[in-house]
């Protein structure tokens, strides 16, 4: 499992493979965010390993939130896959289908050849 982050201000996401199936580091670091000021809400997902964090942004930043994640070993900063690459993947995998399928459609006289015409 690929450790992920996504955040926006005032809700932090983190996916990581020490809180998932472990109910005992599950509830450890649920303690420890729980005693943060701002910290407002926590749900833990045990099956994902999923920790949503809503905090005010205003008395916490999210860069604090991270800091604390990784020093507690929750996750590597430096091995965190974001939402923008994961997006970027994605698209990237999509795009060069989607040219595989043009190339293959403009080599071979086949149906592809249609469909892609018609699309365009």
């Amino acid at each position: 499992m690929i450790d992920y982050v996504h955040n926006i201000p005032g809700r932090l996401r983190i996916k990581s493979a020490v809180i998932k199936k472990n109910p005992a580091e599950a509830a450890k670091i649920k303690s420890q965010l729980s005693s943060i000021p701002g910290v407002q809400n926590l749900d833990v997902n045990l099956v994902t390993g999923s920790i949503l964090i809503r905090y005010d942004a205003q008395k916490i930043s999210s860069d604090q939130l991270l800091q604390t994640l990784n020093q507690a070993g929750y996750f590597q900063s430096s091995k965190v896959v974001t939402h923008d690459d994961v997006l970027h993947s994605v698209l990237t995998k999509g795009g060069k289908a989607i040219g595989s399928l043009v190339v293959g459609a403009l080599e071979f006289d086949s149906p592809a050849l249609a469909v892609i015409a018609a699309l365009i």
